[in-house]
Parts: C-alpha cells; sequence; structure tokens
C-alpha cells in the first residue's frame, strides 16, 4: 500500500479547513441530501462528504457506511485532493497503490472509488464527494458530471456557511465597534416624526431609553439649545435639497443635571417617498463635550506657545533661503555653544558654519542633505523629530530634536525650526539599552527550567530548556513532541493525582499554579521540582497550551530535612543548657540522659584522660541499669575507642564497627560495641579526656554533620560545666584566703549598703580605735560616725562614686563611741553581691599617727626656717660688704670663693622663703588681695620684669596677642610669684636661642594663660610627680638649672587659693603648663 503526498499547501489547506467549523461537527441536513442524492443518482452502496485533516479523513456526512472517520494513510480521499479532478479508481484490486490496503482487504471491500474534491471559499481543497462500490465500475461522462455537480453543490453550502460565519464575525465586529467608539445612533421618520434611538443617545444626555419615553423628534427638539435649533434646520433642508452629502451640525443639549453637553450629529437620507419626499434619515450622535473643551484649550495653547516662542525654555530659530539665521532666541544661542553675543541672527551665520558639526546620535556622518534644513527647503514640508547631535569646538555635544516647517511672509519664504535638547533622553535611553542586554543575559542564564507544553494526558512538550538534563537525567529532546518519553511518565505516580486535580483548579479560576512534586530521576533517584505554570488560552475560552518554570529544589527540601534535624538537636541541647547548674556533675549526668536520647545511642561517657598512666576513668555517665558502670571507674586507654579519638585528634564517628578498619581494635573485641561517635575535650585550655556515645547496635545510616556538630557543641557546654566546677571549688578556696586577710588586715576595711549606710560587715581593724562593739557597729550607717561638717565632701564622693564607680582618696574624721574624734584615709568603689544588691566596698586607714608626725615635722620646718633666716641674712650682708672692697682689695682666688659663698647663702635664703611660703599656704595663713586685672598689661609687665633673667640663659619670651578686653580675678603679688616660677623654668629648660611662648585666651567660664617651651619635655615616669614637694625630674642636673623643687609645689597651693587650677602638656618637642581661672562676671574699661 502506497500512501497519498503531501499537497504543497498544507499548512494553508489545513488552516483553512479548521476555519470552516464543520470539523467534528453535529450531521446536518443540507448536507445529508446532497450525499443521499449522489448515492441514488449513481447507483453506490456508499456516499461520502469527507474533510482530510493531518491525521485522518472525517465523514461530515455518510451514506452506506457506519465509521465516522478513518486513518488518512488509508484514505482514497488523500489522492482526490492532491488536484481539482475527479479522481477514480475502477478496480482498487488491480490498482497496486490500493490492493492491499485494509479498507479494501476488510470491510467495507472497497472495490470501485470515485471522489470529487471539494474546495474552501479561499481555494483549498479540504476534502471530496467520493461515492464508493463494492464491485469494479466505470463511471460514464453523464455520471462524472452528476458527481461534479453535486460536489458543486456541497462546496456551495461549505462556503455559504463561511460566509454566514463571516458575515456574524462582521456583525459582531460591526457592534463592537460601535460600542467601542462609544457614539449613539438615531433614525428619524420625517414624514411621521417617528424617532428611534440607541441606549448610548440617552446616555450621553444623562438618561436611559425608559426614562425618555415616548420617544419623537420632540425629544430632540426639547433637549436641544434653543438657539441651534434654526442653524440645525438649515442644514437638513440643504441636505434634504441634495446640496450636502451628510447632515453634519455640533450642537448643545441640555444634560440631565442641568449643564449642557456638545454633541456632534452626522446623518444621511436613506430613502423617499414616491413623490420625492424625504422618508427617513439615519445617523450617529457622539459627546463631543470634551473635543469643545480640548478646542478651547488648544485655543489657549496656541497663545501659550506664542509666549514660549519668545521665551527661552525651547530653541527657535529661523532661517532664510539662503540658510542664513534671521531670528534665534535665547536657547538657540546656547544649544550651538555660543556666547550671547554670538548669537547667529547677529554675525550673518549660516546653518552649516564650521563652528559646529552635525552628526548621527551615535556619532556617525549625518548627510548634508538629509539636515532638517535641506529638508524642508527642498521639499517644502514640515519635519518633525529629527534627531542629531551637535558637536562644540569644545568637545562638548549635545542630542538634538528638531521640528521644522516653512514659513511664507509676503512673497518670501523663510523657515522656522523649534529645537528640543534631548541629551538626557538619550543618555537614559543609552544607559536603559545596557541595563536591558544585562537583564536579557540574566534571564538567559536563570537557573531553571522554562517549558511550553500541550494539555494533554503526556503534557507533550512543544518546548522544554535544556535545564531539565540534571534534574530528571534526559536530554530536552527526549522529552519535546514525546520523541523519546512523555515528561508524565518522569513524574512520581504518587503525586500525579494531585497535580492533576490542582492543575485543573487553577484553569477553572483563571489563576497560575504553584505545586511541588517529585521526579523520577535516571540514576534511579528521586529529586524534587517546584512548578510555576499558567493555562494559555484562545478567543473561544479553550486551553491552547500551557506555560511555566520549573526549579530543581531537591537541596530546598535536603536542607528541610536537614533543618528538622538540626531542630531536633536544638530543642536537645535547649533542653540540656536549662539544667540546673547548682550540681555540675549532676547536670552532665543529666545532658548525657537527653543526648542518649536525641543520638538514639544508650551509652554516654564523660572521661578524663591520663596521658601519663594512659588510663580511661568515668567522671560522669549515662546507661542502660543493667550496664556494669561506676563513675571513677577506670580502665587501660588502649583498650577504649577513645584511644582513637586521642590519637586522630578529631571527630571520630562509627556507625558499623563490624564492617570499618578498626573492627579489631580491642574495645570492640571485650564490649561489642557496634557504633559510636567521640571526641576530645578540653578545660581551662588543657585536654582533660573524652565526649563519647556508643551502642550494641549498628546504625542504618552514617551520623549525619548535624549530629556532629550536635556533639561539637555538648562537648563545649561539658567543658564548660566542668570548668564552672572547677571555678567554684577554687572560689571556694579563694574566698577563704580573703577571708583571712580581711580579718587579718591592719587596715580597716568596711563593706556597706549603698542606699541606706548601714555597714553589712567590717574588720577588726576598722571596729578597735571606735571603742564599739561589733554588734553596735553594725547597727550604725557611715553618717553615725561621720561629723556633719564633712557632709558637703560626703555628698562630692558619693556623686564620684556614682559617675566612676570609686571614690577617694580623701581625709575626714570618725567620731568614737566616746564622742572623741580621730582623722581617717578614705578609698572605696562600688561592688555587687550574688543578689545584684549595690554595695560600696572601703578601706578606712586610721591616720593618726601620720598627722602627729606632720605636725613635729611642719613645726620643725617652721622653726629651722626662722632661725636660719636671720644668720643667713647677716652671712650675706658680711660677704657683699667683702666684695664691695670695704675691707681693702681681696685676692682673686678669694675673691672667688666669697662669690660661691654668696650664691649659696642666696640660694639658701631662697630655700627657707619657698618653705616659709608653703607652710603659710598649707596653714592658710597666707594674705591674698583679690582685684580685677586686665590680662594683656599684667603679662606684659611680668615678661618685662622676666627679660633680664631670660637674656642671662641667651632665650627669648615672646607674648603672644591677647584680647583687650581680657580680665581675670587675682590677687596681682602671688599670681606673679606663679607665672614667674613658670617662666623660669621654662627658660631653664630651653635651648639657646629658643623662644619661650606666653598665651592667654578666653576658653568658656575659664580664662586659660600658657607658658610653652621647647625643652625635652618631662619624663613619663616623673609625670605623676610633678607638683611634689622638693620633686625634681633629674637631681643631677640641678646644679645645673638651679632650684628647690619647691617652685610649682608653691604655684599649684598659690593657683588653688586662687580658685584655680594647674596643670600641663608635655612630649618629646617641649612642655606647655597652663592656669585655667574663673572668669569675673564683670568686665573692665579698657584704657584707650
Amino acid at each position: 500500500m502506497k500512501s497519498a503526498d503531501i499537497p504543497d499547501n498544507e499548512q494553508q489547506r489545513l488552516k483553512a479547513l479548521q476555519e470552516t467549523g464543520l470539523l467534528d461537527s453535529p450531521p446536518e441536513e443540507r448536507f445529508d441530501r446532497l450525499s443521499r442524492i449522489a448515492q441514488t443518482a449513481l447507483n453506490v452502496p456508499i456516499a461520502l462528504i469527507s474533510l482530510v485533516d493531518e491525521c485522518r479523513q472525517w465523514f461530515k456526512s455518510k451514506q452506506g457506511l457506519s465509521v465516522s472517520e478513518t486513518p488518512r494513510e488509508f484514505a482514497f480521499c488523500a489522492y482526490s485532493i492532491l488536484n481539482d479532478k475527479v479522481f477514480e479508481v475502477n478496480d482498487t484490486k488491480e490498482d497496486s497503490r490500493f490492493s492491499d490496503n485494509p479498507l479494501v482487504i476488510d470491510d467495507p471491500k472497497i472495490r470501485f472509488y470515485a471522489g470529487c474534491p471539494i474546495q474552501s471559499i479561499d481555494g483549498f481543497r479540504i476534502g471530496t464527494l467520493c461515492v464508493i462500490d463494492t464491485r469494479p465500475r466505470v463511471l460514464s461522462v453523464a455520471e462524472r458530471s452528476i458527481l461534479q455537480d453535486i460536489a458543486s453543490a456541497v462546496q456551495d453550502e461549505i462556503k455559504l456557511t463561511e460566509k454566514l460565519k463571516a458575515t456574524k464575525k462582521n456583525e459582531q465586529r460591526l457592534q463592537s465597534i460601535l460600542e467601542g467608539t462609544n457614539v449613539g445612533t438615531w433614525e428619524w421618520n420625517v414624514q411621521t416624526g417617528e424617532t428611534v434611538f440607541n441606549e448610548r443617545w440617552a446616555n450621553i444626555v444623562g438618561y436611559t431609553l425608559a426614562e425618555l419615553e415616548p420617544i419623537s423628534i420632540d425629544t430632540w427638539m426639547s433637549l436641544a439649545h434653543p438657539d441651534d435649533l434654526e442653524k440645525s434646520n438649515e442644514l437638513l433642508q440643504q441636505h434634504f435639497r441634495g446640496e450636502t452629502d451628510f447632515y453634519d451640525f455640533n450642537a448643545r443639549m441640555r444634560h440631565k443635571d442641568g449643564h449642557w453637553v456638545w454633541v456632534h450629529d452626522r446623518g444621511r437620507l436613506v430613502s423617499t417617498t414616491e413623490s420625492g419626499e424625504p422618508l427617513l434619515i439615519a445617523g450617529t450622535h457622539e459627546d463631543i463635550t470634551k473635543q469643545k473643551q480640548a478646542e478651547r484649550e488648544i485655543k489657549s495653547q496656541r497663545e501659550f506657545l506664542e509666549k514660549i516662542f519668545n521665551s527661552n525654555v525651547v530653541a527657535f530659530f529661523v532661517l532664510d533661503e539662503a540658510g542664513k539665521f534671521t531670528y534665534a532666541n535665547a536657547e538657540a544661542v546656547n544649544v550651538l555653544g555660543l556666547e550671547p553675543q554670538e548669537s547667529p541672527d547677529k554675525t550673518n551665520a549660516t546653518f552649516d558654519d564650521p563652528r559646529w558639526q552635525i552628526t548621527k546620535i551615535d556619532g556617525s556622518f549625518f548627510p548634508p542633505e538629509e539636515l532638517p534644513f535641506p529638508v524642508v527647503r527642498r521639499t517644502g514640508q514640515s519635519i518633525s523629530d529629527v534627531q542629531h547631535a551637535i558637536h562644540w569646538p569644545s568637545g562638548e555635544w549635545k542630542a538634538l530634536s528638531v521640528n521644522g516647517a516653512p514659513l511664507v511672509v509676503g512673497a518670501e519664504t523663510h523657515y522656522v525650526f523649534a529645537v528640543r535638547d534631548i541629551t538626557q533622553q538619550v543618555k537614559s535611553e543609552q544607559a536603559l539599552k545596557a541595563s536591558e542586554a544585562q537583564f536579557r543575559s540574566l534571564v538567559n542564564n536563570i537557573p531553571g527550567v522554562t517549558y511550553r507544553c500541550l494539555h494533554d494526558e503526556h503534557w507533550t512538550m512543544l518546548y522544554m530548556s535544556d535545564k531539565i538534563d540534571p534534574l530528571s537525567g534526559y536530554p530536552a529532546t527526549d522529552f519535546i513532541q514525546n520523541t523519546v518519553r512523555s515528561y508524565d511518565s518522569v513524574i512520581h505516580p504518587d503525586d500525579k493525582e494531585r497535580l492533576e486535580r490542582e492543575v485543573s483548579k487553577a484553569i477553572e479560576n483563571n489563576q497560575e499554579w504553584l505545586l511541588e512534586y517529585r521526579i523520577l530521576h535516571r540514576d534511579g533517584g528521586i529529586r524534587w521540582a517546584q512548578e510555576k505554570g499558567r493555562a494559555i488560552k484562545n478567543e473561544e475560552g479553550d486551553v491552547d497550551y500551557f506555560d511555566g518554570f520549573i526549579l530543581n529544589i531537591t537541596q530546598q527540601k535536603q536542607n528541610q530535612d536537614e533543618l528538622q534535624t538540626q531542630l531536633a538537636a536544638f530543642k536537645a541541647l535547649n533542653q540540656i543548657a536549662s539544667l540546673s547548674p547548682e550540681n555540675p556533675l549532676q547536670r552532665i549526668t543529666q545532658g548525657l540522659n537527653l543526648a542518649c536520647a536525641y543520638l538514639d545511642l544508650e551509652l554516654g561517657i564523660v572521661s578524663r584522660i591520663n596521658e601519663q598512666a594512659q588510663e580511661y576513668e568515668i567522671i560522669a555517665y549515662n546507661a542502660p541499669e543493667e550496664a556494669d558502670l561506676t563513675t571513677g571507674q577506670t580502665f587501660p586507654l588502649k583498650d577504649t575507642y577513645c584511644q582513637i579519638v586521642m590519637s586522630e585528634g578529631e571527630t571520630v564517628a562509627i556507625e558499623n564497627m563490624a564492617t570499618s578498619k578498626y573492627r579489631q581494635h580491642p574495645c570492640y573485641e571485650a564490649f561489642g560495641l557496634e557504633s559510636y561517635i567521640g571526641l576530645a575535650i578540653n578545660v581551662n585550655g588543657h585536654p582533660f579526656g573524652t565526649l563519647n556515645f556508643s551502642s550494641a547496635h549498628p546504625r542504618g545510616e552514617p551520623f549525619k554533620e548535624t549530629e556532629k556538630q550536635f556533639l561539637g557543641l555538648l562537648a563545649r557546654w561539658v567543658s564548660s560545666s566542668l570548668e564552672f566546677k572547677h571555678k567554684n571549688e577554687a572560689l571556694e578556696n579563694s574566698e577563704s584566703r580573703l577571708r583571712g586577710l580581711f580579718e587579718l588586715s591592719p587596715i580597716g576595711i568596711a563593706l556597706n549598703d549603698y542606699e541606706t549606710g548601714k555597714f553589712v560587715d567590717l574588720n577588726n581593724a576598722l571596729l578597735a580605735p571606735t571603742g564599739y562593739t561589733r554588734e553596735e557597729f553594725i547597727s550604725l550607717s557611715y553618717w553615725d560616725v561621720t561629723p556633719r561638717e564633712y557632709e558637703e565632701e560626703e555628698i562630692k564622693q558619693l556623686e564620684v562614686l556614682a559617675d566612676t564607680g570609686r571614690y577617694g582618696p580623701f581625709e575626714k574624721e570618725y567620731i568614737r563611741k566616746d564622742g572623741s574624734r580621730y582623722p581617717v584615709l578614705l578609698n572605696g568603689m562600688v561592688v555587687y553581691d550574688d543578689n545584684g544588691r549595690k554595695l560600696i566596698w572601703s578601706i578606712i586607714e586610721d591616720i593618726s599617727e601620720r598627722k602627729r608626725n606632720e605636725e613635729i615635722k611642719n613645726a620643725f620646718v617652721s622653726t629651722v626656717s626662722h632661725e636660719l633666716r636671720t644668720p643667713i641674712t647677716s652671712i650675706t650682708g658680711a660677704l657683699d660688704l667683702l666684695l664691695g672692697g670695704t675691707f681693702g682689695e681681696l685676692p682673686t682666688q678669694a675673691t672667688e670663693m666669697i662669690e660661691v659663698a654668696k650664691k649659696n647663702s642666696v640660694r639658701m635664703n631662697l630655700l627657707i622663703n619657698d618653705i616659709l611660703d608653703l607652710e603659710k599656704l598649707l596653714a592658710g595663713r597666707m594674705q591674698m588681695h583679690f582685684e580685677n586685672l586686665l590680662v594683656a598689661p599684667l603679662l606684659e609687665a611680668i615678661i618685662d620684669r622676666n627679660t633680664p633673667y631670660s637674656r642671662r640663659y641667651q632665650v627669648n619670651l615672646e607674648l603672644y596677642p591677647i584680647d583687650p578686653s581680657l580680665c581675670i580675678y587675682v590677687d596681682a603679688q602671688r599670681f606673679e610669684q606663679v607665672l614667674a616660677n613658670l617662666i623660669s623654668n621654662a627658660v631653664k629648660f630651653s635651648p639657646k636661642g629658643e623662644t619661650v611662648k606666653i598665651f592667654a585666651e578666653e576658653t568658656g567660664e575659664y580664662v586659660r594663660i600658657s607658658v610653652k617651651d621647647n625643652g625635652e619635655g618631662i619624663p613619663e615616669e616623673f609625670q605623676p610627680r610633678v607638683f611634689e614637694k622638693f620633686a625634681q625630674a633629674n637631681s643631677s642636673n640641678t646644679r645645673a638649672t638651679g632650684g628647690t623643687g619647691l617652685g610649682l609645689s608653691i604655684s599649684k597651693e598659690i593657683v588653688d587659693r586662687l580658685g584655680g587650677n594647674i596643670d600641663f602638656i608635655t612630649d618629646s618637642t617641649g612642655t606647655d603648663f597652663y592656669i585655667m581661672l574663673p572668669k569675673p562676671t564683670c568686665a573692665l574699661e579698657v584704657d584707650e
């Protein structure tokens, strides 16, 4: 058997067949009547009207045959549609093309066939009218003619069907157009006044048709504006007389709400009476209110544009016939890259001026003849949105959009152009294109499967991306058109019913679907897919195909499973972490119990390893009741799996010892433990032992990474618990030692409640000088033992304590039980007890003996200073007399010796004066005479008096400019004493030729006065002692620089008495001593 060839126009033919709508349609009498006529007229048992589609021939009408279709490969009609002639087979058994055809061999046992092709309205042969006999025969010429005539009748019926279908479609399209344009329609019988409006006509004026009943021409007349009726009638009469093709009029009509709407009525005379009078006119009724508003807006905009033309918002210029500028606004000058004075209409410039170059936007060549001006001049037509770039001599460029048109001015033609700067728009578009290219590249690399498939039981793929390969193990080509297998074949059977149900539901609700299901991978495993898809429907609402996207979520599913395992681990760890910490070993045992339940292993042990003795000791364990284990039990390390852990130095996990490399291990032979997991633990940073779990049963799968991580976290918790146990033991020992020190300390120590001041605890050294018993003293607060005159200082120290957590040292007195007082020195800090209560921990030293010693020392120094002052003065006077020649000229050597004696007597006198000043300051007996003084003249005088001293050291003094109104409130003599001391120190420690700088400035509420030298700076180790008595940085340097070591100590005491403070800043480049004095509340007048 040989199948018929496929027509060259097969695809167009099939499309024409589908468009007839006849395939698979119900039987129709009009076609059955024609097939019966053919059967009777030609005296055959079978007559058919056959339609040939892609895979079959289907019978629209059949006589003498029960089946509705046969495969196309068996079809005689497939030959008939190859040309326009009648196809006749006189004896099928004699024709090699059909002799073995199943329709010949079996029922209906065809021996004769004749078929005449049937064409669609477009001329495509879509089927045949055929007659069949069970015996050989030959058609006569008349019979052939009958067959062709009946086929033509069938063809006419088909064409009629197509025309009716097209007509119906056109009617629907016309109705859609009318509805889409939102236009009203009307018909008017001019002779009777009878009128028909559609619903839209009524809606335009705010009514429904029902509200306007009864409807006549008077309905229109009552709603129309009175001023428009006369013009409307005039235009109607012109149309009736044949002077115009249409009645066309814009009128106003009153809306139901009371306002006027504009309508455009356009109609045409449809018929006339026998006497030629107008009878029926029909037309459209359109709401043009918005159009009228737009016209008003256009008028307004026209006026607005006239103003814009003369503005600088858009570039406007005018060229004459020669291309010379005759007008250019300011923006045009800017676009051309010119200065205002270079305006082209004032410099006889032309459009092709060499100062600018015109190219296409992308920089390529722009043909001169295609530039806006040559085009408009040549064609006389306007142009719009011609885009090009203009390049200035500076290298800058702009993108321009040009609109232009000829402008006739009298007998001359000019050319006006409006130019818009679109540089930013062009740059944005270029950036957008680059972004789009990046986006397309991103889409092409999305890690998922995109597909398009048919809505059938196989999910027949029309397109599928290559990303399906890793998900299923098969290439995409296997699935497309089910070449090797269908996509349905790799979906897990247990998921198919659910998928079909969910997809059907999504189609019904016109929604997308998002589904997760399993894929049977080529390697025999399971992969998880997540699919998002939607049905694409045709105009009739039937599904054409599915589009979608499939992601491989296998790893996500595995992660979810792993997450569940982790959550179980975290739950177990949380339970373990919440165990009571009071008994660490009991807590560890409870933790082992919970861990065994999580790991599903019955034995858990924390061990201590003695590496020197190679011994394994059980510290804590969880085991079945029958296990023969006790805390403290020991084993040789080599007989335990922990020996593997210690040698490997990492987590050891064995799920089946019998199949592992450790099956010969002594522990396996002795205890038969099949599964094991363990790792080493450290305590306080040192190796301690192991944490391990085991079972007499092998595991079905390897230990998971989560279980190993769980073991690591548990090991850290066990280590922390053991460290806590050791620390508690150490803390108890430490507390015992500290209690002993507390009780035996020779200095008083007390613990007070921060809020109440009550004594919580105290030692014997504090109690001894008070005269109280412990019970009596404990009942007191520190206010009970503190004289009230110290209250201000106490409050100050408490504020310091609140800010810094510490206070002191400071001195005050305590009141004994008998009312007497004794001096104490206090230091303290804030602490908290176990319950979070705030306490003050104080060291209280009885300084009675120290005070007595200081009084003795001060009395001694004062006595010695006064007793030495008179003889030193006498010695100095006598030496002056000798050096002055009162007793004659002395030998040179004697003079030198006397000068040395005088220098030392002067130095001794200075030392005595410093000691006496310091003694007065400390005793509070130095008198101060405060007054407001201007800083500038005060410092100038002090510097003048110290300049001779600085010159001896070849060092300059420089006073920096000072605000003339700056003043201070001081004792002038004592202030000069301080500043002279600072200047003399700066001079002594500055290299020769350097300058000591003196500054004064206002800083907030203070006046800052500083003296800065350029010496080597103060050594770091000496800085804390700078203001101590007799302190010098380098005593070996005393002879070179002089000084008693009391100057800075005296200066500090004086500055304190002046209400200020003194401090310094030092480094290797020099030292800056500065005084901070409060600013006076009143200002002084400056003497001009």
